[in-house]
């Protein structure tokens, strides 16, 4: 008996060499012969220390299913060699520790593997979501987008009812925030969205922020002030379109919820190094203010204060998410002070970069359309419909294609100034 043992043990002894000089496969050949001869000749101890040299291996290899397979037939195999009162046997192979260790390994393994799928279905949730918002958003967008180019055409040729027809101007423009509000913020959340820094007429773009809100805020008897300190540069490098989306949201907020008083745009240049300046801008209302124990949660998503929304505010609840996200990809905070009553300010500040200044001469471009040909693959009835008549003011004539195929075959017979099509469009057409 104790040659026999001796030759199994000698099995496990050479798989564990092997696996001490990262040998694995000759390893896992020894121990296949090991438990074959242990099961011959019912050497349990043989068979659960090779059981538990395999439950290793695998571990080393990053195969959970398979060292859960042998950890289990180890625990199993211990028991039974318990059960055959070969105790003080194990004890003379100082293993009664090891199994220990290993069996709160194996719990803490199996915990490891339930912590790893819960993580695993929520990011699978959280990127269904996002790619459900996004595309609802789309598809929301585009009869939208058809409904206020059909009232825009049809204010231009129809002098009665206009009062209807800037009424569904305006509504249509008001859900189409709503939805561009939720694609913007999916994109932001999945972070798509990047900066892209190019020279702008920076105090043009303040005096079109202004120019843009005015009327919102006349609407409710409300001031808006454009104020910028001196020494403030004309252009600087900046994503102007993002910039634009942060003060827009935030002056687009202060004028809903203040009722008497003024909105003020604030530029102010708080210091100025070789290239660059530093710059605070700030939103600041004379409005109804939020509660203190309030502001920290202001920038969550799908936020309103409920002692202060109404139907009258309305709105997703997304724009000062979006702030927070856009003024954080510019590696920025967003600073919050406010007094219920009394009004609230935003402040973020921004290092830009001086540019040149820009002289642009804005031309009317239409009127060298005049005559041109475009084919338009579209397979969208509403969207090629009002595409056409857009393009036929400017004197265009059209050519439709139902999806990118019939673009291809159309292109090969004919030459176009131009060929309009989405990018679903596209990839069936193999371009």
């Amino acid at each position: 008996m104790g040659e026999t043992l001796g030759l199994g043990m000698a099995y496990h002894k050479l798989a564990s060499l092997y696996v001490d000089m990262g040998r694995l496969d000759q390893a896992k050949e020894i121990l296949i012969k090991g438990l074959d001869f242990s099961t011959k000749y019912q050497l349990s101890m043989v068979k659960f220390k090779c059981y538990h040299l395999f439950y290793e291996i695998f571990k080393l290899e990053n195969d959970p299913v398979n060292a859960l397979k042998f950890l289990e037939l180890y625990l199993k195999e211990r028991e039974s060699v318990i059960n055959a009162q070969t105790l003080k046997v194990i004890e003379n192979y100082d293993l009664i520790n090891k199994m220990e260790a290993v069996k709160k390994e194996a719990q803490l393994q199996l915990e490891k593997a339930e912590i790893i799928e819960k993580k695993n279905h929520a990011e699978q949730a959280a990127i269904v979501k996002q790619e459900f918002l996004s595309t609802m958003s789309h598809e929301i967008r585009t009869p939208l987008n058809a409904v206020i180019t059909i009232a825009a055409l049809l204010t231009d040729n129809v002098e009665e009812e206009q009062e209807l027809i800037s009424a569904l101007r305006f509504a249509s423009n008001g859900l189409l925030l709503l939805v561009n509000d939720i694609l913007d913020f999916t994109k932001l959340d999945a972070g798509k969205s990047t900066l892209e820094m190019r020279p702008a007429n920076f105090k043009q773009l303040l005096d079109n922020i202004k120019k843009t809100y005015e009327s919102l805020a006349h609407e409710k008897g409300l001031k808006l002030n454009l104020i910028v300190d001196n020494g403030i540069a004309d252009s600087y490098q900046m994503d102007e379109t993002k910039i634009a989306q942060i003060l827009g949201n935030l002056v687009t907020n202060a004028i809903k919820f203040t009722y008497f008083g003024e909105v003020d745009i604030i530029v102010e240049k708080l210091g100025s190094f070789e290239s660059d300046d530093e710059l605070r801008f700030k939103i600041r209302d004379t409005g109804i203010g939020i509660a203190e124990n309030y502001l920290d949660e202001i920038f969550e998503s799908f936020s309103q204060p409920k002692s202060i929304t109404t139907r009258k505010q309305g709105g997703s609840g997304l724009g000062l998410a979006i702030v927070k996200k856009l003024v954080s990809l510019h590696g920025s905070n967003v600073v919050v002070k406010s007094k219920e009553g009394i009004g609230s300010s935003f402040h973020f500040d921004l290092k830009l970069k001086r540019a040149e200044k820009l002289n642009k001469v804005f031309l009317k471009f239409t009127d060298s359309l005049q005559g041109k040909t475009v084919l338009l693959a579209e397979d969208n009835v509403i969207n090629a419909m009002v595409i056409s008549k857009l393009l036929a003011n400017w004197k265009i004539t059209v050519e439709s294609a139902k999806n990118g195929l019939e673009a291809v075959e159309k292109s090969k017979q004919k030459a176009f100034d131009f060929i309009l099509m989405d990018i679903h469009n596209a990839r069936d057409g193999r371009f």
